[in-house]
């Protein structure tokens, strides 16, 4: 009998370790997008999350237990897709309904183009609807999974993990790009946004990871990201979780809690580590990311932080032709020695009462350099604390590649 009692009461314990267990359980994040001011992310077991700029999180409830992996918001409707064919379709309210898309494969991505919905999913499955409630299969002729898939004013763009980019801009007709037939190896892209300009790929070669871009989907390059501020990197290992964009730089979240920052600058990227969150997903909104695992792991950081504001001599020239301010912070007679034509001088301990009336538009892009890239670098934080946006260091007047001028009788 006091066998039985003993086996009865470690039956009982076991199952109490396994309910807390499955309690503790947390639930992956896929997707995260804008929501007004903070953010909604998406997630296994019909995870559904609204985070705040300050980083409350509510759940919702989206009446569901499927995998979720994408999200998107129309302007109306938001839409989430999933595993089995998923599909709910969702007011500003948070009360979702099931679509009957009458398909039974895993969907990956979501996308609002022109006045319909499209979802890529598995084996080359692309669906698509009016949002009237009736989804019909596209003709795109793609055979990989689709893993991504953006659009801009002018045509939706989806990439696949068989290396294949089909472009549409009327939502009808498909023009189909396999990487490896025009490049001349293999590529599995793995996910793609659009920041207002080009659209990026992110994926991985026979040589390891990389990031690819294009403005139209047809004609694709490499950006090369083996640099870290300025000095050669093996960045070839890196797995990118997901992408977003500030409209100035890419932001890219990576597994094991790093944040690569890819500006302008080729040589120029950074890498943020955060520790608290080692997987997920990210999302950016107002001058804030989103760092997310599931909802007791998150991070939001000013993007500040992880901002990159160097950039190269040759990006510098780019941007002063554009209509930038250089701004030269070593004395007036380091100046009077060589400095960049057109540049303004003012001296890094004059900065804070001269800035404003030589600038006094916060919007101007703004440039500074140096000797040595150090005065330059607390131009920038300088610069910040007055509320300026687009400041940038370009460090050492060395890194200027064009000639530069000299004040008369030197």
């Amino acid at each position: 009998m006091r066998k039985r009692y003993l086996y009865i009461a470690s039956l009982l314990l076991c199952m109490a370790f396994l309910f807390v267990g499955c309690k503790a359980e947390e639930k992956s994040v896929r997707k995260v997008i804008p929501w007004e001011m903070g953010f909604l992310a998406v997630g296994d077991q019909g995870e559904v999350l609204e985070v705040t700029p300050e980083g409350k999180v509510t759940q919702l409830d989206s009446r569901n237990r499927k995998d979720f992996t994408d999200v998107c918001n129309d302007g109306e409707n938001l839409w989430i897709v999933g595993e089995d064919g998923m599909v709910l379709r969702g007011g500003r309210d948070f009360s979702f309904e099931k679509e009957d898309t009458q398909c039974d494969t895993d969907l990956n991505t979501v996308s609002s183009f022109g006045n319909r919905i499209y979802c890529g999913g598995n084996d080359g499955v692309v669906i698509c609807s009016d949002r009237d409630g009736e989804w019909k299969r596209c003709v795109t002729d793609i055979s990989g999974t689709v893993t991504g898939m953006a659009a801009s004013d002018s045509r939706l763009v989806l990439v696949t993990d068989a290396g294949e980019a089909a472009v549409t801009e009327d939502g009808y007709n498909w023009t189909v790009l396999k990487y490896s037939e025009y490049y001349g190896k293999e590529a599995e892209f793995q996910g793609l946004i659009y920041d207002g300009t080009n659209f990026w790929a992110n994926g991985v070669t026979q040589e390891g990871a990389e990031l690819f871009y294009t403005d139209t989907g047809n004609v694709w390059a490499e950006r090369d990201i083996h640099y870290l501020e300025g000095d050669a990197a093996d960045l070839s290992e890196i797995q990118i979780l997901s992408m977003v964009s500030d409209g100035q730089q890419l932001y890219a979240w990576c597994e094991g809690g790093e944040l690569y920052t890819f500006p302008d600058c080729v040589q120029c990227n950074k890498r943020t580590t955060e520790e608290a969150v080692q997987t997920g997903a990210a999302g950016y909104n107002g001058g804030k990311l989103l760092l997310i695992a599931d909802a007791g792991h998150l991070k939001i950081m000013d993007t500040e932080l992880a901002k990159q504001y160097l950039v190269s001599g040759e990006t510098a020239y780019l941007k002063m032709q554009e209509g930038a301010v250089l701004i030269d912070v070593r004395s007036q007679e380091e100046h009077a020695e060589g400095y960049i034509e057109n540049s303004i001088c003012i001296p890094l301990n004059e900065l804070p009462g001269k800035l404003e009336e030589a600038v006094p538009d916060k919007g101007q892009t703004i440039i500074f350099y140096c000797a040595k890239g150090i005065r330059s670098q607390s131009a920038v934080e300088e610069a910040l604390k007055f509320g300026y946006a687009e400041v940038y260091s370009m460090g050492s007047i060395k890194n200027w590649k064009h000639e530069l001028a000299e004040e008369e009788g030197k």
